[in-house]
């Protein structure tokens, strides 16, 4: 009786702690987490929804040729501008003719350069004639020039139109003026050699030889006419209505000068002289507050002594300086007389009076010396 109560009483208790157990596992699971706890109170239940997030960064793998494992971010291309606009082609038409005399010959051939500025750039192009015509595409915004041309085989300018000119769509009518032909030797002295390279400059006189430092400002560099050019030089188009005075100049030779008018047809020859070094001319004496030039002529055979320095001086303030120092470069080698010459300068081409003179020797390349004093 009694081991038949102790087993009846055993599962009592065991099914009641299994009970309890039980109980205390769904206790846990109804609790809410942290992260959802509201501090108004229970939500309502509906359906999760997934918080917004930033789109992914694409990543691309470099080329082959680069280290295994790196890879770069894309980023927008760099803006491209586009160019000015030039707006649609137009056809540049028209015929062109030669003067002759007055007569304007037609059905010339040849070729001429047109200047074309589009777009903030410009451009030279050859546009070709044919039986007296040309047709030549270029952008409707842009401007043009006519450059110099080659008609039946002799070189020409276009007076007409003069400037610049837009594209229009007209027919125009050009009219080749022949340039004169004018040739220009330049030999060497004692031989006879053409020289090259030769520049070719216009000047403001017949002397060459310029100052390279002294009280008063050295003559101006002009821009030249002509560069890198063999002799005999052909010399090109010079808009002009006067003579010009033309410097010739090739490596190792003193600079030599003609006038030349570039509005007829001519040649001229330049023989040129081994240049000489410095030539340093000191002015001394109480009396060199009188000068007013200091000239160099070049001796040469027969006794011709042209020019080849004029080099204009007047006094600023009172006081003179002791010596006068003039510096001369240009001149060409050989025996040189050295002038100090007095001027009217109140009279236009007033005559001159010397001073003091005195002469030098100059060798190819060499320096020299000379004093001339003024009492």
């Amino acid at each position: 009786m009694q081991n038949g109560g102790v087993r009846p009483l055993f599962v009592v208790f065991a099914a009641a702690a299994l009970a309890a157990l039980a109980y205390a596992v769904l206790r846990t699971l109804e609790q809410p987490s942290p992260t959802s706890a509201s501090p108004v109170g229970p939500v309502a239940p509906g359906p999760v929804r997934e918080p917004p997030s930033a789109p992914a960064t694409r990543l691309e793998v470099l080329p082959e040729a680069s280290p295994p494992n790196v890879a770069r971010v894309d980023s927008p291309p760099p803006e491209v501008l586009p160019p000015p606009p030039l707006g649609p082609p137009v056809l540049l038409k028209g015929d062109v003719y030669l003067e002759r005399d007055g007569y304007q010959q037609p059905g010339v051939g040849g070729a001429f350069t047109l200047i074309v500025v589009a777009g903030g750039e410009r451009s030279l192009v050859e546009v070709s004639v044919e039986n007296g015509r040309f047709v030549h595409s270029v952008p409707e915004r842009s401007t043009l020039r006519l450059g110099l041309g080659e008609l039946n085989g002799e070189r020409v300018r276009f007076a007409i139109p003069p400037g610049t000119f837009e594209p229009r769509g007209d027919n125009l009518a050009l009219v080749g003026i022949p340039i004169p032909r004018c040739l220009l030797e330049v030999l060497a002295e004692g031989t006879g050699a053409h020289l090259a390279p030769v520049t070719v400059r216009v000047v403001d006189g017949p002397s060459a030889g310029r100052l390279r430092s002294v009280e008063v400002t050295p003559t101006p560099t002009l821009a030249p006419l002509v560069s890198a050019a063999s002799s005999p030089v052909l010399l090109p188009w010079v808009d002009t209505k006067r003579p010009l005075w033309l410097e010739v100049e090739a490596p190792g030779y003193a600079p030599g000068r003609a006038l030349v008018d570039p509005r007829r047809a001519s040649e001229h020859r330049f023989t040129l002289s081994p240049a000489a070094g410095v030539l340093t001319v000191h002015v001394t004496g109480p009396g060199r507050g009188r000068l007013r030039r200091v000239l160099v002529q070049h001796l040469l055979a027969e006794g011709r002594r042209p020019v080849v320095a004029d080099i204009l001086w007047e006094a600023r303030g009172a006081t003179v300086p002791e010596p006068l120092v003039f510096q001369l470069e240009g001149l060409p080698a050989g025996a040189q007389l050295v002038r100090a010459a007095a001027q009217d300068l109140r009279v236009a081409g007033g005559a001159l009076q010397d001073l003091a003179t005195a002469e030098v020797e100059l060798a190819p390349g060499g320096d020299g010396r000379v004093v001339l004093h003024i009492p």
